[in-house]
């Protein structure tokens, strides 16, 4: 039997919200929920160090690059909470 601990290492609660923060079947509801708690954790332990949007790193970049660096550039965003934490 495995003895009970009392301690995690942020970066396995990052890497697991992370992963659920890129699939696709959570609501954003829960998207949202999950990256509050996350930006807690990595705040209080001094281990934020920002974020970025999937949609942006997967491609959004470059789409909005190829369409002249609009200044307007939310549609290359993706949605507001389906994001990566450094």
């Amino acid at each position: 039997m495995l003895k009970p601990r009392k301690t995690i290492e942020v970066e396995r609660i990052k890497k697991r919200i992370n992963a659920d923060l890129a699939n696709v079947a959570i609501s954003e509801e829960t998207k949202k929920h999950l990256g509050s708690l996350l930006e807690g954790i990595l705040f209080e332990t001094g281990n934020y160090r920002g974020f970025n949007f999937l949609d942006w790193i997967n491609g959004g970049c470059q789409k909005w690059r190829e369409d002249g660096c609009p200044a307007d550039n939310s549609k290359y965003l993706g949605s507001e909470y389906t994001r990566i934490y450094y």
